[in-house]
């Protein structure tokens, strides 16, 4: 990969993977440095990585990697910040006052249903329905056969269908 190849992923991705590891982490801070921490990995290894197809992969799975030793060095999971429930929130809402209302309770309900399911429910569901990621990609960033990541995306919408019910959305 090549520095104008480099920077162009860079401008396409970084959000994404900022937005990824918040979900995963639920803290603002500790999200950027992961952001910051794959992206610089990414530079280092920009001579393996073939196209930007793959150094979206690979900058996804490598974010996915270090979320997941920041929460192993946690131990504990700490409560979502606010601004970090708001990141996640889409920002384009109705310009109805009362449909605005309903939709901002809407996706609050859902950060906050997301943020209650574990880690690879939330982060497999984060990675479809957000980031718009095909099957092969994420079973790629999650190192699971296809088979397996189907199988374990319909349950984690089960579950997040099942956080919604209980939290009064509904079906």
């Amino acid at each position: 990969m090549k520095s104008d190849d480099y920077r162009r992923v860079v401008a396409d991705q970084k959000d994404r993977v900022f937005r990824y590891a918040a979900y995963l982490v639920r803290n603002t801070e500790d999200a950027r440095d992961i952001a910051q921490e794959a992206l610089l990995r990414m530079w280092e290894n920009r001579q393996k990585i073939a196209s930007d197809a793959a150094a979206r992969v690979w900058l996804m799975r490598t974010a996915h990697n270090l979320a997941m030793d920041k929460l192993r060095q946690r131990r504990a999971r700490p409560e979502a910040e606010p601004e970090v429930l708001d990141t996640m929130q889409d920002e384009a809402v109705p310009i109805d006052p009362q449909r605005r209302v309903e939709s901002e309770e809407l996706g609050r309900r859902i950060a906050e249903a997301l943020m209650h399911l574990p880690e690879r429910d939330r982060s497999i569901l984060m990675l479809r329905e957000v980031e718009g990621l095909s099957y092969e990609q994420i079973s790629r960033i999650q190192g699971l056969s296809l088979g397996t990541l189907k199988g374990a995306l319909h349950r984690a919408r089960a579950r997040l269908r099942e956080r919604l019910v209980v939290s009064g959305v509904r079906r």
